[in-house]
């Protein structure tokens, strides 16, 4: 829901795109990204499930190259946790 006011200019788009407001959004869209298209059609049935967000994110200067940034965060925080399980 901030991400639809934020595009309806309701909330100042610079002001919520600052890392320690926004950083919620981003760490969660980086979680369900590579399954988006999958949850939208055959899980939650809803083409339009996060599309504010994902719209939030492609639109903002920076915002891919931070979900990524934040994909690969997460990637290297899961790298100890998989060894773990497999020992």
């Amino acid at each position: 829901m901030a991400a639809a006011l934020v595009l309806h200019k309701t909330v100042n788009r610079e002001l919520f795109l600052e890392p320690s407001i926004s950083g919620e959004m981003f760490f969660i869209a980086a979680k369900l990204y590579p399954f988006l298209d999958e949850l939208r059609e055959k899980k939650l049935h809803t083409p339009t499930a996060f599309a504010h967000v994902e719209q939030l994110i492609k639109s903002s200067k920076g915002g891919l190259e931070r979900l990524k940034q934040i994909q690969e965060r997460q990637a290297r925080l899961r790298k100890p946790a998989q060894s773990a399980a497999a020992s």
